[in-house]
């Protein structure tokens, strides 16, 4: 192919075709050829054919695989930096953070757990220093339980996972929390299951944690009011205290003491009066920083704004908003402000001026 002979030029190859036409992308024959490919992204809707360029192993920093099989392609890890596999079996996801010793963002989607039978997994733990992001779904609840057991993330700032609507692998993850000692900023946990004991068990687990997003699985018909009502109790420290080293009367917080932002998708009513003493009072020098509270609301559950917001709950919010926090409540498929819809509706009726802000 005539593409082939300006291959010493691809800094950025993007293929998106059947596997046999990957294979024909092989650079040219020449011995004295250097590769300059620094992103690298094939997908395929087969997994046929190999990707191997002639007498040259790229080494992208940057590797997108959709539909691939792991290590199929030749291509040299050393570098990688940044890795997206989709469609991925669960060895091959630990395999990838085996062999990739400078990865430091991974999004890994649709694992599974197909293959454990065929390819037995690592004996021991995997640990990578340098990884800082991992965004990561899982197809079934077994891969998850495998996965967490088997890695090590010390530098890990940010942790994305969906389950598929299978069980939260709250056993594990709490292992991996320990052994990792890494000090995770933002969670956010979407299409899983959980009992409420459990999950308030691992947030626990991360106390440098400052966003929290959570979207459980609609089936649960659950809402956030036992996380609220455990921040809540925990607004500040005790005001009581004798203790005035700064450093342990943070300590005295004990559940999420760092935390600044919460997203919840609810399938359950909200405890308003809740909300508010979550944030607690605005002046007071020893409330976590706590500045942002947002709600959605699936179409099932919002069928009018009284099953989401009721007219007693107005007072709460209103105390809320006036302190200057970030509170809103939005309906999944519609970015509506239920909460400036509420007031002006119960104020109508009440024959009064809605509250300025």
């Amino acid at each position: 192919m005539l593409v082939n002979q300006h291959s010493s030029r691809w800094e950025k190859l993007s293929l998106e075709l059947p596997g046999a036409y990957i294979s024909k992308f092989k650079g040219t024959s020449q011995s004295t050829e250097t590769s300059i490919l620094r992103s690298l992204h094939l997908s395929s809707p087969d997994q046929e054919g190999a990707f191997a360029m002639d007498n040259v192993v790229p080494k992208p920093t940057s590797v997108r695989l959709y539909n691939r099989i792991f290590k199929s392609d030749t291509i040299s890890w050393e570098d990688v930096a940044k890795a997206e596999i989709h469609y991925a079996l669960l060895h091959e996801c630990l395999e990838l953070l085996e062999v990739a010793p400078k990865l430091r963002d991974v999004e890994l989607s649709a694992v599974s757990s197909a293959s454990a039978s065929f390819f037995p997994l690592p004996t021991t733990v995997i640990t990578r220093p340098s990884l800082r992001v991992l965004d990561i779904h899982f197809d079934d609840v077994v891969a998850g339980l495998g996965f967490f057991d088997k890695v090590n993330l010390p530098s890990l700032e940010k942790l994305d996972i969906n389950m598929s609507g299978e069980q939260l692998p709250v056993i594990p993850m709490l292992s991996f929390l320990r052994h990792s000692s890494c000090s995770l900023k933002e969670f956010n946990a979407a299409e899983f299951e959980y009992e409420s004991e459990e999950l308030l068990a691992l947030l626990e687990a991360m106390p440098s944690l400052e966003r929290l997003t959570l979207m459980p699985s609609l089936e649960m018909k659950i809402g956030p009011n036992d996380i609220l009502d455990l921040l809540a109790q925990t607004a500040t420290t005790d005001s009581n205290s004798n203790n005035d080293n700064p450093e342990e009367q943070d300590d005295e917080f004990k559940f999420l003491p760092c935390l600044q932002s919460f997203v919840f998708e609810s399938s359950q009513n909200v405890n308003w009066s809740l909300v508010r003493h979550a944030f607690g009072h605005p002046d007071t020098f020893d409330r976590r920083p706590l500045y942002t509270i947002h709600f959605r609301f699936p179409p099932a559950v919002f069928h009018s704004l009284e099953s989401v917001i009721e007219k007693e709950a107005i007072p709460d919010i209103v105390e809320v908003l006036r302190a200057g926090f970030d509170l809103k409540a939005m309906s999944s498929n519609a970015d509506v402000d239920l909460i400036g819809m509420a007031i002006d509706h119960y104020s109508i009726l009440d024959g009064m001026p809605a509250p300025i802000f």
